[in-house]
């Protein structure tokens, strides 16, 4: 559980993360726009800050990643007890990672995610303990 590796705080973080990514996601063309513009407007006083807002946006992508094949592998019953009945997923036909790959593939692939986003927090000096507790959560997830 979540709960029992992550204080409520990181739990709440990793709930921001995941929307400010999805939002990122949704409002990409926006967010590159307000960058450039950013940038255009702000010289090379913006430049540190962008890469970092781009190696924290890998960071976030490889750990959601991780997250979303975790959630397939739990719904097959791979990972553990699911939050959903077992085969959810499967039952509507919805297009999963372990459907594509194989679970077990899918598992080596959650991983290799959460090795990257450890990378980039580790390379980058970008570390800290809350953004380390999510990956460490995300690897042990079992709902």
């Amino acid at each position: 559980m979540l709960e029992n590796v992550m204080t409520s705080e990181d739990v709440h973080q990793l709930r921001r993360i995941k929307t400010t990514v999805t939002d990122a996601i949704k409002d990409h063309d926006h967010v590159v726009d307000g960058l450039l513009v950013a940038l255009l407007t702000g010289g090379a006083a913006w430049v540190p800050m962008l890469q970092e807002f781009a190696l924290l946006r890998g960071y976030a992508a490889d750990l959601g990643l991780a997250f979303q094949i975790q959630d397939d592998l739990l719904d097959l019953g791979a990972a553990g007890p699911g939050p959903t009945e077992a085969g959810a997923d499967d039952a509507r036909g919805k297009a999963t990672y372990p459907r594509a790959v194989g679970a077990e593939r899918s598992g080596r692939i959650a991983a290799s995610h959460l090795d990257l986003s450890l990378y980039i927090l580790e390379e980058y000096g970008l570390k800290t303990r809350s953004l380390e507790r999510l990956i460490a959560a995300t690897a042990v997830r079992t709902r």
